[in-house]
């Protein structure tokens, strides 16, 4: 790394300094947050965040583990047609399954989960990020324009898009139909996911059937998780699944953010009992005082976790660190 790029905990500390009380206020409320990170977006000149491609370990899991997360037509666990129902499927005689990502930024995964046949939607925050995402997304994934690749604690401009050589990601957007249904459709949404009450009726009813979530609790501050899990717990369907990839969790919980650390326990805390508080401690998630004891708010049914592992590739930055978990409604249909 040259000396003119700064290094990651140099692009974090910048980050989360922006993210600090004002010398003229006191005020860290996330109500501010929204607004922050379009400011970032529409400049485009500190993206420490974008690593310019889909996770790896995103891109294995859908195409190695479909028991988990089921494919574009079919829930986890459900066994496929004979052949003579495929071709009635391809005429239009089955719909796809819904995807959503929240805090899409550029739309990297909302593009892939497209190839892979599902119908998806992006919500971001910044509207910067989601006209970017629309007006940029399928150049890029063609190979468009591409500059180079960065990693998190370099700075990219505005039109930083690019693969990153080490991800492994060529041919990442190539369409892969197992099923014969083609492409899937990718859109993007100027969306608050926290506040996103009446999205799921707009989208139709029964829920989403797949949310992913790599990054964007990391970028809330821990005061928003519980509403974070009762928002999944509310916009998933039956059969759904949420899966995250768990980062940063080596990270000092004490140390704040964004990224605020993220250990595999808040994840479980917070998705077992959907928007209910949980105390912390340092920064640390407190589970052995009655934590996980209870219902969750509304009496809505809480997530339990299917898998849970180590990626075998991931980022640089969650080399050996990230996890990858797999979650349903409690007594879900499927898988």
């Amino acid at each position: 790394m040259s000396s003119s790029s700064p290094s990651l905990s140099d692009s974090r500390s910048r980050l989360a300094a922006l993210f600090a009380p004002s010398s003229t206020s006191t005020s860290t409320s996330p109500s501010t947050h929204p607004s922050k990170w379009e400011s970032l977006w529409a400049d485009g000149s500190f993206l420490p965040w974008d690593r310019s491609a889909p996770n790896p370990a995103f891109v294995d899991l859908l195409s190695q583990r479909a028991d988990l997360v089921g494919s574009a037509l079919r829930a986890p666990g459900e066994t496929p047609p004979p052949l003579e129902a495929k071709e009635e499927e391809r005429k239009g005689g089955r719909k796809r399954r819904k995807a959503l990502v929240p805090g899409c930024g550029r739309g990297y995964d909302v593009y892939l989960l497209a190839s892979r046949g599902w119908d998806v939607v992006g919500w971001e925050v910044s509207a910067s990020a989601a006209e970017g995402a629309r007006k940029k997304g399928e150049g890029e994934r063609k190979g468009e324009g591409r500059e180079g690749g960065k990693e998190e604690g370099k700075e990219g401009g505005k039109e930083g898009y690019g693969p990153n050589a080490y991800a492994g990601i060529e041919g990442v957007y190539d369409i892969l139909d197992p099923e014969g249904m083609g492409e899937g459709k990718a859109s993007f949404e100027v969306a608050d996911f926290l506040k996103a009450e009446k999205e799921k009726e707009k989208k139709g009813e029964g829920g989403w059937d797949l949310i992913y979530d790599y990054t964007f609790l990391s970028a809330l501050p821990p005061s928003l998780r519980p509403r974070w899990a009762l928002q999944m717990s509310k916009l998933l369907s039956p059969t759904g699944r949420l899966v995250c990839i768990e980062f940063p969790t080596y990270k000092d919980p004490a140390s704040g953010g964004p990224p605020w650390a993220l250990p595999s326990e808040v994840y479980e805390g917070h998705l077992s009992r959907p928007g209910v508080e949980i105390p912390y401690e340092e920064g640390r998630i407190v589970l052995d005082r009655g934590g996980l004891v209870g219902g969750s708010e509304g009496g809505l049914e809480g997530l339990e976790r299917v898998a849970h592992f180590q990626p075998e590739r991931t980022f640089e930055v969650g080399r050996g660190t990230d996890w990858v978990s797999v979650w349903r409604k409690k007594g879900g249909d499927g898988g």
